[in-house]
Formats: structure tokens, C-alpha cells, sequence
């Protein structure tokens, strides 16, 4: 586990920034990362199903480049007490009818949320510096996310741009199944070139 304090992007209480690679979280740590989960998404399946065994073994098993290892960004406030969660890892996207042009891999985002009690203090913002720090550091080209549109002018003050709408996005190893993504629009940050139109996740959405 890394960690640092954090003062960027808009900050303005003490957090404690640590980074929690794959495979290294505590069932402790766990504990708390799926209570607070549960306590912003109490309705969701996922936050319900998710157990402290598998969140621990959560690609557990990375054998790829140490640089792009799935992580947890999780952000603490002064008092010790867990404030909010990022979880980034790699996927793998590409564009509908570019059969020649490659996949593209990107940094996925997701679960991004802050202690309800404590909104507004910049949290948010030092988990997605930390997660688009590691495309500014040439980790990853892109990363790729879907919000509400309500969320848009959040994102696009720290760098990030509107892709596609989450309607235009399919998964091809699911012909004919629901739409990967739920909300309503995905997002890019990155200065790579990124394409226009259809996006297939190649498998679930995030």
C-alpha cells in the first residue's frame, strides 16, 4: 500500500491518499471499502454481492505490467475514517467497423464515490487526479467511463471530454444482451485520439 497526502484539483480538507494495488487489500480495509459502498449505493446489486473475499481476491492474479496493475485509490480523512473510493483497471475497447484498426486498451474508472457526510471537500476530485495521473505518466492512453450527465462538468473541469452516449455502446460477446453501460453518457481523459461512433466494451460495461 503507497500512500500521499493530497492538496490538488481542488482539495480543501487533509486527505491521505493511499493506493491499494491488486491482491495486496486487507480484509479489514475491504470491510470498510464495501461499507461505504453500500452506504452510497445502497439499492445496487453489485455493492449487496460484493464480499470481503472477493474483493481481496480481486485480480489477485495480475501477471501483466506492474505499472498498469488494478488498483483502489481510497482517500482518509484526518480522523483515520475512510472517505471515498476509485477503482481503476485495464480494458480493452474498440471501435465498430474498424476491423484494421487495433483495440485500443484503456484506463477503466469506476466506482467513484465520496462519504455522503462529507461531500463537496474536494474528495472526489483527489481520487480522479490520482486515477488520471496515471495517464498523464504514459500508463495508459485513455481513461474511459460512463456518468450521468449531470456529472459532465465535473469530470471535464479536470481534463475529461464527452465520448460516446452509453446507448451507442455494445458488448459483442453478449449478441442481442442489454447495453454495457447503464447511465447516460462515457467519458475520455487523455490526449490521444479517440474514436468517433459505435464502441464495443468487448465485454461487460464498468
Amino acid at each position: 500500500t503507497q500512500s500521499s497526502s493530497a492538496a490538488s484539483r481542488g482539495t480543501s480538507m487533509a486527505l491521505d491518499i493511499r493506493i491499494v494495488p491488486a491482491g495486496q487489500m486487507s480484509v479489514e480495509v475491504a470491510a470498510d471499502v464495501i461499507s461505504l459502498w453500500r452506504e452510497v449505493w445502497p439499492t445496487r446489486p453489485w455493492a449487496a454481492a460484493e464480499t470481503t473475499e472477493s474483493l481481496c481476491a480481486w485480480f489477485a492474479a495480475w501477471e501483466g505490467l506492474e505499472g498498469k496493475r488494478p488498483r483502489h485509490f481510497l482517500a482518509y480523512g484526518d480522523d483515520g475514517t475512510l472517505t471515498g473510493i476509485a477503482q481503476v483497471f485495464p480494458r480493452t475497447v474498440k471501435a465498430i467497423g474498424a476491423n484494421l484498426q487495433p483495440c485500443i486498451e484503456v484506463l477503466a474508472l469506476a466506482r467513484v464515490c465520496s462519504k455522503p457526510a462529507v461531500r463537496g471537500k474536494g474528495i472526489g476530485a483527489a481520487l480522479v487526479g490520482a486515477a488520471f495521473l496515471m495517464v498523464d505518466e504514459g500508463a495508459f492512453g485513455h481513461c474511459f467511463f460512463e456518468v450521468l450527465s449531470t456529472n459532465v462538468p465535473f469530470y471535464a473541469r479536470y481534463g475529461a471530454r464527452a465520448a460516446q452516449p452509453c446507448t451507442e455502446c455494445v458488448d459483442s460477446t453478449q449478441p442481442g444482451g442489454p447495453a454495457p453501460f447503464w447511465l447516460d453518457v462515457t467519458m475520455v481523459y487523455g490526449d490521444a485520439e479517440w474514436p468517433a461512433g459505435q464502441l464495443d466494451t468487448l465485454g461487460p460495461g464498468w
